[in-house]
């Protein structure tokens, strides 16, 4: 009877299309996908205003307090979540990763067996909510830091006239950084890459880069390496970086670089440093 329960299969159309699960850990599997952040998202996210950024951090809150609420009260042996869940307006579902069609799907499901696959939606949903507010956070962070930044450099300007500049330490990175491209602050660069390629890299003054075998692999300027997963991966010196630089190396910004890697076939880079970024991609 349990082993029914758990392997109880559902329908649910996604974009018009009907995809079916044989069981619930198929769901949960399929769902864990969907957990990252689509890309125009997070081009819409790195142009968007401190302000417009502050208003979506808040309504997602308000979302996660109101859907986490409903999960506590809704046991996974209990079939009130279906009667919760349909009491909830559905937009206040994303249509991101077909997060909408996914809730409305099983909404129209009010079997018994459903409630699990329910419970599971909600709870890998969440987890995109949590994820997308990492990101917000994440920009507004960086983006107020580089308005702080530029009100020092207008007063240090009004104050003084000039700045001091260490013309033997420019000149080197000048010729360093000789035949690459600067990322633009703030925007998104798209790579197609395949195995064999390398990418490489000058964060402020520090030479890396990225080897594209099996799986991608980032190099530090010490040779630490690590690795490039599916996703989002942040480069810098903050603690929620999975590619983290030591706290002395003042150049690398908190959050550096942003490498989004879509499957190991696309590669989305986005510096949001203070000190800048270079690239030059080698192909196979």
């Amino acid at each position: 009877m349990l082993q029914r329960f758990f392997t109880h299969p559902i329908e649910i159309t996604i974009h018009d299309k009907a995809v079916m699960f044989n069981s619930v850990e198929d769901f949960e599997f399929a769902l864990e996908a969907r957990t990252a952040i689509p890309l125009d998202k997070i081009t819409s996210a790195i142009k968007s205003s401190v302000h417009d950024l502050q208003q979506e951090a808040e309504a997602i809150a308000v979302a996660e307090d109101k859907l986490a609420h409903m999960m506590s009260k809704s046991p996974e042996t209990s079939d009130g979540i279906t009667m919760r869940l349909k009491s909830i307006d559905s937009s206040i579902f994303s249509k991101d990763n077909g997060w909408r069609d996914i809730i409305i799907g099983l909404n129209s499901d009010d079997s018994f067996e459903s409630c699990k696959y329910k419970q599971v939606a909600l709870k890998t949903y969440l987890r995109y909510l949590s994820n997308r507010l990492e990101m917000i956070k994440l920009i507004q962070a960086e983006l107020e830091k580089q308005d702080a930044n530029k009100q020092s450099i207008s007063l240090a300007t009004a104050k003084t006239g000039a700045f001091e500049i260490n013309n033997e330490v420019e000149s080197t990175l000048i010729d360093s950084k000789s035949g690459m491209t600067k990322l633009p602050k703030g925007k998104s660069v798209i790579l197609d890459v395949k195995q064999g390629d390398r990418i490489e890299f000058i964060l402020a003054k520090y030479k890396c880069e990225l080897l594209v075998g099996e799986d991608i692999k980032f190099i530090d300027s010490n040779g630490t390496e690590c690795l490039i997963n599916i996703g989002i991966n942040k480069v810098g010196r903050g603690h929620a970086c999975s590619v983290k630089f030591s706290s002395e190396l003042h150049e690398i910004s908190r959050v550096h670089l942003v490498i989004a890697n879509h499957n190991d076939q696309k590669l989305e880079l986005t510096d949001l440093s203070t000190h800048g970024t270079y690239f030059r991609h080698i192909p196979a």
